[in-house]
């Protein structure tokens, strides 16, 4: 295993937001990150609404400030993942979020329905 300088390691920092806390009732509405070096660099960053094809509710756009509106006209979350998968890409990468557990387990109940 080769080490380098955390200044030379590669993260990428994600956040969702979603229509509610439940990973099998509720849905992604965005999708948004950073790809950094350690040193601070942004190499890249990803930001996308996904139009969960449901209502969002009063108290969920309380927390995150997306509305209805606001996702009508963007695109489905099958369409999104592939194109966040494209910005995470095939190098070893430090994945970090906020909330990690609650952001993880959208992804996989995603990512798992999607065919191989």
């Amino acid at each position: 295993m080769v080490f380098k300088p955390i200044s030379e390691e590669v993260f990428i920092a994600f956040d969702l937001e979603t229509t509610g806390l439940h990973p099998v009732m509720s849905r992604i509405i965005e999708i948004g990150a950073v790809c950094f070096q350690g040193d601070g660099t942004v190499l890249k960053s990803f930001q996308q609404l996904v139009d969960p094809r449901c209502e969002i509710s009063p108290g969920a756009m309380a927390v995150n400030g997306i509305s209805n509106e606001m996702v009508a006209e963007q695109p489905l979350i099958e369409e999104v993942l592939p194109a966040f998968a494209l910005f995470i890409g095939n190098d070893p990468v430090m994945m970090m979020a906020h909330n990690a557990g609650f952001n993880i387990s959208f992804n996989f109940k995603w990512v798992n329905s999607f065919p191989v």
